[in-house]
């Protein structure tokens, strides 16, 4: 997915909200403003919240704090959207992964990405730690990430 220059604004509908009783609503008014994306496969724009299973975009904002979790060994941040029940878990690739088995090791990679996207597949062939096997699970959802395509176990 990539990211165009057009905002999606969620209507504010708070019971709380002055503005929302009196009935106007000022075009600044709203809960939340979110960038719209582009998928790359259909032309179709929506904002992230939106995005389906196996969509994936690089997302420049994560890591600008120099923390470990947010950049892969290229300097870019991979983030995969994957089922979890009705909607969808946004699994940033680069991170740490909660069963992680070297947490003061910021060298290595929980997960270990090979390709450039779409085509990135995800596995613990690299200096990683020994949580998993290269895959992510969700309360609702286990899977691989593969040539670019999501895989059930």
């Amino acid at each position: 997915m990539v990211r165009t220059d057009k905002w999606f604004y969620s209507p504010c509908d708070r019971k709380d909200c002055a503005k929302c009783r009196a009935g106007g609503m000022a075009p600044d008014h709203y809960s939340y403003k979110a960038p719209i994306w582009k998928r790359a496969d259909t032309g179709e724009e929506m904002p992230l919240s939106k995005a389906p299973p196996g969509a994936m975009w690089l997302a420049d904002w994560y890591g600008d704090d120099g923390s470990y979790v947010n950049k892969g060994p290229d300097g870019l941040t991979l983030v995969v959207a994957v089922p979890d029940g009705s909607g969808t878990h946004h699994w940033i690739v680069d991170s740490r992964a909660s069963n992680c088995t070297k947490k003061d090791d910021d060298v290595h990679k929980c997960w270990i990405r090979h390709g450039v996207p779409p085509n990135v597949t995800v596995d613990k062939n690299g200096n990683t730690c020994s949580a998993g096997a290269g895959s992510i699970q969700t309360d609702k959802w286990h899977g691989f990430l593969r040539n670019g395509y999501l895989e059930q176990c």
